[in-house]
């Protein structure tokens, strides 16, 4: 029967290469526990087959798609060397030895160089590849529906990634939930999983639902997730800036609410998160629910670690009479994290406000802010308040630092005039000035725009730009 039961194997084998492994790399379970686990099983039985049954058939068909599987946890990993732990998955830094193997093996340097800061000087020389950072910094993964924002392969880059895909096995009952890196320390965390996984008292009403996750609530109801991945995604990754927006349908149903997320990354300062919700629904609120490890006060319009090393997170001065701030604690997994146990309790801020069945109301702008130190920061100085717009179709808002003040314009790409300098046909725009100069601009998806005083432009087909001073 050996030759029969051999033949089924492999049969399966295939299915699974095919199935599992998805064309951009991810993983058919959406979480990198189960993924670390199959890419074993994966490679050891290519290399049984080849080297017990001289068989090379499934090595030189799918060699590469198990290069590709691990190229997407290479650029999914954090700066710090754990994973994002999205779904049923454990944070920790097991996948470096997986990096360095088939760094090795695939003669990649680039997987090495991607956790080149968990091996000394000399572990690096003696590596039979040349260690180098990965060209790629910033992606998005289509077919595993995880996106990645990432200003440099340094240990203190800022690092954002988000989940916008449906449910699987294994998945959570998550929608557009991210989390976020930046210095050297974890500022937004997804829970993962407990301390006894799928034995924990707390696995399904906490871990799993959508409360421990950085998301937006209705209502803090679960929402549905099968067959509901985000869409009408824009996804913009430029030099200085990069936008990311999905629309999620997993309140439709019970809710009676639509829910989309905007995110601008102004690389190296700040996230701005907006998030619109159009809903017919009576007596709901909305939460913007933030879990992170720093320790939190409360301050104007927001919060600020108490840590030197940390971040504010602030929201829409002018929609703060409308927004309850809650300030709670919920357990989340932290293993191999630096000076942190394998898990604890973090903080929990929660924004809550109203919602009024008015597309102009029902929106919420949270900013976040990291720093490496408090030293010279005035947390009055960094705000974001929304602007007022002639055409209601549109979102404005005005991010203002240190240093600089920030236009940030969100629409749906029909030319319109969104102020009395400003106007165009894009989807979102970042316009940056000093002092009152305007000395960066930055499009996405544009064919025709016009700043009185700065700058007017057209484009025979749309596209991303941007122009600097």
């Amino acid at each position: 029967e050996s030759k029969t039961w051999l033949a089924r194997g492999k049969n399966n084998m295939i299915l699974h290469l095919e199935n599992d492994i998805l064309d951009d790399g991810g993983y058919v379970e959406r979480t990198n526990s189960y993924a670390e686990y199959m890419f074993s099983v994966y490679y050891r039985y290519i290399l049984m087959l080849q080297y017990f049954n001289n068989d090379p058939s499934l090595r030189e068909k799918y060699l590469s798609r198990i290069e590709k599987f691990i190229e997407f946890f290479v650029l999914t990993n954090s700066p710090v060397g754990v994973n994002t732990p999205f779904n049923d998955a454990s944070r920790s830094k097991s996948l470096v030895r997986v990096f360095k193997e088939m760094g090795e093996f695939f003669h990649r340097g680039d997987f090495v160089g991607a956790v080149r800061h968990e091996f000394s000087p000399e572990a690096l020389v003696s590596m039979p590849v040349k260690v180098t950072e990965p060209r790629t910094k910033s992606i998005d993964f289509p077919d595993s529906r995880f996106v990645v924002m990432r200003d440099s392969w340094d240990p203190k880059s800022y690092f954002m990634m988000l989940n916008y895909g449906e449910f699987q096995n294994h998945s959570h009952y998550d929608q557009l939930a991210f989390e976020i890196y930046a210095n050297g320390i974890p500022i937004a965390l997804d829970a993962g999983v407990g301390r006894l996984v799928y034995l924990d008292s707390l696995h399904v009403t906490w871990y799993k639902h959508p409360l421990s996750h950085n998301m937006l609530t209705i209502n803090r109801a679960i929402p549905e997730k099968l067959d509901k991945p985000g869409y009408d995604k824009l996804w913009s990754p430029q030099r200085s800036t990069e936008y990311f927006a999905a629309t999620h349908d997993g309140y439709v149903r019970y809710q009676k609410a639509k829910h989309r997320r905007h995110i601008v990354f102004s690389k190296t300062k700040y996230w701005l998160i907006i998030d619109e919700v159009n809903t017919s629904g009576n007596n709901q609120e909305m939460d913007f629910n933030f879990h992170t490890p720093r320790s939190m006060t409360e301050i104007d319009d927001g919060y600020i670690s108490v840590q030197d090393n940390g971040f504010l997170i602030k929201q829409d001065h002018l929609d703060a009479p409308n927004i309850t701030r809650i300030k709670s604690k919920g357990g989340a997994n932290l293993g191999d994290l630096p000076n942190e146990p394998s898990d604890r309790e973090i903080d929990w801020l929660i924004f809550r406000k109203l919602l009024k069945n008015d597309r102009r109301s029902d929106r919420m702008a949270t900013l976040i802010y990291p720093f490496a130190s408090k030293e010279y920061l005035v947390h009055a100085d960094v705000s974001v308040e929304k602007l007022d717009m002639k055409d209601d179709s549109a979102i404005g808002y005005k991010v203002k630092t240190e240093n600089r003040e920030d236009v940030i314009i969100v629409s749906d790409g029909k030319y319109r005039k969104f102020t009395d300098k400003i106007e165009g046909d894009f989807k979102c725009v970042r316009i940056s000035s000093t002092a009152g100069v305007v000395d960066y601009v930055g499009f996405s998806s544009v064919a025709q725009f016009k700043i009185d005083g700065v700058m007017g432009d057209s484009f025979k087909t749309r596209r991303d730009y941007e122009y600097k001073k």
